[in-house]
Formats: C-alpha cells, structure tokens, sequence
C-alpha cells in the first residue's frame, strides 16, 4: 500500500495556499488532540502525522523540496512508453540493457547542473541563490546527493537544526559512503536528541544555539557556571593590566604607536580566551561551520566567502565584521552565533579602548583585529573539546 503524502493526511490538493494550509492545521489539530481524544488509542498517532505534515507543508522551502520529491516519486513510477513497444524492444542490438530514456538523462544533467551553480553559490556565501538552485536540482532528481547536502549547509547556517539533518539523512541513504554527510549528521545527533514535542512547538526549526534549549538542567547551570567564570576571567585580565600601569617600549608601528609587545600579546590572549570559552559551551558553532572553511564544497570555484571574510576581520575588524553581518542578513543566514561572536569581540575592543592604557582612537579602530584573531584561535582550541 502506497504511503500517504502530507497532502492526503491534510485531505487538500497540492495547490492548496499556505493560508488553507495554516486553517487545515488548525481544524485538524483541535480534532486529533490526544487531550480531546482521550478514549481514542490511535489519536496520538493521528496527531503527530499532521503535525509532521504541517513541520513540512507550514515552512515554503521544505514544501518546495517536498514537491519536488513528489514531483520526481511521480516521474519514476510513470511508464516511459507503452508496455508493447517495450516488449517488442527488449534487449540493444549487442545484447546489453536498454540505453536511459532520453527524458531521464536530460532531467540528471539538469539537475547536476543546478547542483552545480548551487555549489559555488553556498561557497561564495550567496544562501539564498543556492538554495533555490538545490531545489531545483532536486525537482529534476531528488537523489542527487550534492543538492541534499547543499541544503542541509544551508539550513545548518540558518541555525535549522532538525531540517539539515533531514538532508544529510537523505544524503547517506542515496550514498552512504558520504564521509561529509556523515560526520555533519553524526555531530548533529550528538547535539541532542529531539522530541516529538519539541518538533511541534518549534515548527522544526532549530533553537537559538546549538545545543542550548536541549541540554538538561545540570549542564546548563554548569555552562552557566563556566561562562560566568570566564567572562569574569576576561574582565580581570583587563582590570588587572589597567591597576598595575604597566609601562612597555612600542612596538614601533605608525598605526598603533602606543602598542606595546606585551598589550598586544594581552588582546591576543583575551580574545582566545574568550573565543574558547565559547566554543566550549556551545554558544557559537564550530569555526568552520561559521566561516565555510571545507564542508565538501571548497572545489567548488569561485571567491570563498566565508575565508575572504575571516582574513577580513583580522586585517580591519569593523569593516570585517559590517560585511559579514549585512551579508549573512542579506542571505537569510544570520545566525545567534555570528550575533555572539562579534558582540563579544566589539565589547572587549571598547573595554580595551577604555581600560587597556594605550591610545584610545588606536586600540577603538584596531584593537578588533587582534581580539578577532585570537577569537579564532581560541575557538579552533575550543573546536576539539567540544560535544556536538
């Protein structure tokens, strides 16, 4: 017996708007509700069938990916001619299988084609193109892997926690010798594990962090703890220098004239600190998540995003940090992390600025670039002790 599609389990047709969509839901969910149905055993199941069918049908893209599995489900179970003309062809005249129908290769090389483009636009940090360029890809062939995994990046920068694993799923089930969509699924299980209820309430879209709103109430009053600990430590490292007046030789640049050695060794190791403690507790993502460093996409051609950016902020910090907020803005891939990053590497500068000794306009313009660096240290540190 053929399996039921989200359409059938809503009992409206594929055409139907988000706002019937959103008035199915409701009429359904009032209906189905274990705590209305409770003499009904079969309520529970009925309940979390249409709230898995609206997680899919409530958000447009995972709809539009949806269609396009349906759209493909469709093509493959539709004869390519009639069942008489495939008897009387049987076999190429040297004995072999039969070539591909025309239709089905062209439909792989479109879809490889906009697997492609989708590639090199999720490598230059283009979100938005790369993903309508996957699900393209996937309406023309749903088991390509390259557009699968594409669109679980994508959602991963989105902080979607629950539909990139979908994709790196699909990914490993149409090739499961897939090492990248294998670690990046792994690392999301190990993330923490998600309720059927929480699935409901977040309409499947991913928490603020990565692992904050499922971790239990133990751990998180320990990352609290830890966090207290060390953003005070980097308070304290600041004060301490600020009390004890430290009188160092420059170092002699133009740029910064009253730097010292020893204040630019101090900015380093605060914003590694920082960076650490950071990426210890989970409140950013692992550094190359963040930046697009690898992720089975560097091949791809084109200018990388994600490293232009990175150097970016190490040579001019308030530029750096503009351009990447405004593009990750621009491409629907903010994310609490990047939030997190530079408004903790912009209060430390203002804090060095004011507290730090040395020339407040010189540390205000430039102090970001070594805290940022350190940041980055600190948290491919950070990288390996982590959980997820």
């Amino acid at each position: 017996m053929a399996t039921r599609t989200h359409y059938q389990t809503f009992e409206i047709t594929p055409t139907a708007t988000a706002d019937e969509i959103k008035r199915r839901y409701r009429e359904l969910a009032r209906k189905y509700h274990p705590d209305v149905n409770v003499s009904d055993p079969g309520a529970a199941g009925k309940f979390a069938a249409i709230a898995d069918a609206y997680r899919v049908l409530g958000d447009a893209d995972a709809r539009a990916t949806y269609d396009a599995e349906l759209l493909m489900q469709a093509r493959a179970a539709r004869p390519t001619s009639p069942p008489q003309a495939q008897s009387q062809r049987g076999t190429n005249a040297g004995g072999g299988p039969r070539p591909q129908p025309q239709n089905v290769q062209a439909a792989h090389i479109e879809s490889e084609k906009y697997a492609e483009l989708a590639r090199k636009c999720y490598f230059q940090g283009r979100f938005i193109e790369a993903k309508e360029h996957a699900i393209r890809s996937l309406s023309y062939n749903h088991r390509n892997v390259m557009s699968q995994e594409i669109m679980g990046d994508v959602y991963m920068q989105q902080g979607r926690l629950d539909d990139a694993a979908k994709h790196y799923t699909f990914c490993l089930q149409f090739d499961q010798f897939n090492g990248s969509a294998r670690m990046k699924l792994e690392r999301l299980h190990r993330t923490a594990s998600r309720s059927t209820h929480v699935h409901a309430s977040q309409g499947g879209r991913g928490g603020g962090g990565h692992n904050g709103a499922f971790l239990s109430r133990k751990q998180q009053k320990l990352q609290a703890l830890i966090k207290l600990v060390g953003y005070s430590a980097a308070i304290m490292m600041i004060g301490f220098w600020y009390l004890s007046e430290p009188r160092y030789p420059s170092m002699g640049l133009d740029f910064v004239k009253s730097w010292s050695i020893q204040f630019t060794l101090m900015a380093v190791a605060i914003g590694g600190w920082l960076g650490l403690i950071q990426s210890v507790t989970g409140d950013v993502r692992r550094f190359e998540d963040e930046f697009l460093i690898g992720g089975g996409h560097a091949a791809s051609g084109g200018f990388p995003a994600g490293p232009a950016l990175m150097v970016l902020g190490v040579v001019f910090y308030p530029l750096g940090m503009l351009s990447h907020i405004g593009i990750t803005l621009v491409q629907d891939g903010f994310h609490r992390s990047i939030g997190m990053l530079y408004g903790t590497v912009t209060a430390a500068g203002l804090m060095l600025a004011v507290f730090g000794g040395a020339n407040f306009g010189e540390t205000l313009a430039f102090g970001g670039n070594i805290l940022f660096l350190g940041h980055i240290i600190g948290r491919l540190l950070g990288d390996f002790f982590r959980g997820d």
